[in-house]
């Protein structure tokens, strides 16, 4: 026979269950296909470099008009005398840019299978930690361009900042123009 406290004790019992279902359900559903599990923006994450990673020197907070179409500009560095962009593009590219009077340095002549990052070369010994796990392509008063493959890119990650050297990575996506704001930010 059910006495009126044993009822209550069931129900209660019931109650706390299906909160607990409710509550997980609530915490969880938000984070089914949300922007944070689709990468950055929405943005494919398997957008190759061109074949040529390279530097170009131009001032100016847009980079240089007259860039060849297949140029793609991935960054900007400021560095105490001047103002350098990073690109990547046609194998020709390099010299249509130096034709055009920009000066323009090869950083990688092939970039498959290759991860870039920027380290701080402000750093102290920056470059010569950098170099134990990676390939030092440029180094100015401000910044490293570090190069490494898919398989050390988890030494670099985890070498460099432990020994006080920051990292950016160098996205192979299009640096955004200036004055461009995401809606969405």
């Amino acid at each position: 026979m059910l006495t009126t406290n044993s009822r209550f004790l069931r129900s209660g019992r019931h109650w706390r269950r299906l909160l607990s279902v409710t509550l997980i359900i609530a915490l969880i559903a938000p984070m089914l296909g949300s922007p944070t599990t689709r990468g950055q923006d929405e943005a494919p994450l398997d957008v190759p470099f061109g074949p040529v990673l390279f530097l170009v020197t131009a001032g100016g907070e847009a980079p240089p008009a007259d860039l060849p179409p297949t140029t793609t500009v991935h960054a900007r560095l400021e560095e105490p005398d001047q103002v350098l962009w990073i690109a990547s593009g046609a194998t020709g590219d390099p010299d249509t840019v130096a034709a055009a009077g920009l000066p323009v340095a090869v950083l990688d002549d092939d970039t498959t299978g290759d991860v870039y990052y920027l380290a701080d070369a402000t750093a102290l010994d920056a470059a010569s930690i950098a170099a134990t796990v990676a390939t030092v392509l440029w180094s100015g008063a401000s910044h490293l361009v570090v190069a490494t493959t898919l398989d050390g890119e988890l030494a670099l990650v985890e070498t460099l900042p432990a020994q006080g050297v920051a990292l950016t990575l160098i996205a192979p996506l299009p640096l955004a123009p200036p004055g461009v704001v995401d809606a969405a930010a």
